[in-house]
């Protein structure tokens, strides 16, 4: 079960970083430049969060482009069949949070770090976070449990988190 919800969010981080992080289509601009992929690094900047599983079965999906700033944050319960978000969120942050974010990722040393913690194949309710960060043509996918994520990625999660707080207006 653990295996099928880690494959279910590095998909999920897959396709919505791809789709966060690719070049903004211009007027009269080519549009069949190479999409990023797995086995090759994206070009911009970027940090995505994909949390999911657990007794609740919430999936929540964050995703920074850095390069513009924005950012878009999704809730959603457990369904199969593509439910409403519970909570959604987009906007733009302000450059000092994107430089802040960043000196966090150095700090910890994410490109440094292993690709996974604490994952266990045999907890059917275990909740996985799987985070992408790509910066300087450098690119590293991390997943990790509940109960290690604070320890290995806490102040990368909780520097994302509270931009988009204060980018939200939220006291």
């Amino acid at each position: 079960m653990a295996a099928r919800i880690r494959a279910s969010a590095t998909l999920a981080l897959t396709l919505t970083t791809g789709a966060c992080i690719a070049p903004p289509a211009r007027s009269g601009a080519r549009l069949d430049a190479p999409a990023a992929s797995p086995s090759r690094p994206a070009a911009r900047a970027g940090i995505a969060i994909v949390g999911m599983g657990g007794l609740a079965g919430l999936q929540r999906t964050t995703v920074l482009d850095s390069a513009t700033r924005h950012f878009i944050t999704v809730t959603r319960g457990s369904c199969s069949n593509g439910c409403a978000p519970l909570d959604s969120a987009s906007g733009m942050l302000s450059v000092d949070d994107v430089t802040h974010i960043y000196a966090v990722v150095e700090r910890e040393q994410v490109f440094a770090m292993r690709e996974a913690y604490g994952i266990c194949d045999e907890c059917s309710d275990q909740a996985l976070f799987t985070t992408a960060v790509f910066a300087n043509n450098q690119r590293k996918v991390i997943t990790s449990d509940r109960e290690t994520t604070p320890e290995v990625l806490g102040r990368l999660h909780v520097a994302v988190a509270e931009a988009i707080r204060s980018a939200r207006g939220a006291p």
